[in-house]
């Protein structure tokens, strides 16, 4: 995920929330305790109590919270402070000077609120690489491709390919 724009895009106001973030620091300087936000829904009950209704925050909730994936140290918090670097987080910035290497990007096919598909076309637009490749997972959304084998198989059928083709041996 590239979390400065999808941050940007959930938030209601995000000069707000730099407004107070500040406050936080100040008020954290001063001996106030850590402010430490949930990512997501700590589970779908809470999500529903929420009249939450976004599918991909309703599958992060399922997958890192409810699923046998989720890691049992997880807490599920975020320092506040931390959203002032968040927000300003941009994971393209050098890509057209410095990613001339072979590039293979695996994208869902199914778009939602993550910004996945997004990100991995402005990516593969941006590489000035000659060999690169953009592959689509029909039918899958983004947390589809961390665990289910029938959108998981064709990405490493495509990446095994791909390193076959490019990495030396």
């Amino acid at each position: 995920m590239t979390f400065g724009p999808a941050f940007r895009s959930m938030l209601p106001d995000v000069r707000q929330t730099l407004v107070n973030v500040g406050k936080q620091r100040t008020a954290e300087t001063r001996g106030d305790n850590r402010r430490r936000d949930p990512w997501i829904p700590d589970s779908l009950k809470e999500a529903e109590a929420a009249s939450a209704t976004d599918p991909d925050l309703l599958e992060a909730a399922a997958f890192y919270r409810e699923s046998g994936y989720r890691h049992p140290n997880s807490t599920n918090r975020l320092l506040f402070v931390s959203y002032a670097n968040l927000l300003g987080f941009d994971a393209f910035n050098l890509v057209p000077e410095l990613l001339f290497q072979p590039l293979q990007v695996i994208v869902g096919g199914r778009r939602g609120t993550t910004g996945q598909y997004e990100a991995g076309q402005r990516l593969f637009d941006l590489s000035p690489a000659d060999n690169k490749d953009f592959f689509v997972v029909e039918g899958a959304g983004h947390y589809d491709m961390y665990y289910k084998p029938e959108y998981v198989g064709p990405a490493i059928d495509r990446l095994t390919a791909f390193y076959s083709k490019y990495l030396p041996t």
